[in-house]
């Protein structure tokens, strides 16, 4: 218990999202931690790598990049 905290106590919390991933993913896992945290009666600090690139940074193949290639 800290005394120059209004409640006493904070919780922290450190993520690292999924950056291989379609950023709808990013959002699931997000959401995820939000829902595990929301109901913390007392200050939360959340931190850590959000990847918060909009793009499809999915693992690839070379099929897939000739298709967005060429079709």
């Amino acid at each position: 218990v800290d005394e120059r905290l209004p409640s006493g106590r904070v919780t922290i919390a450190a993520t690292h999202l999924e950056n291989r991933t379609k950023s709808k993913n990013r959002m699931i896992q997000l959401n995820e931690l939000l829902a595990n945290i929301k109901n913390v009666d007392h200050p939360v600090v959340l931190s850590g790598n959000m990847n918060t690139s909009g793009s499809d940074l999915t693992p690839t193949s070379i099929r897939r990049e000739l298709m967005k290639r060429y079709g």
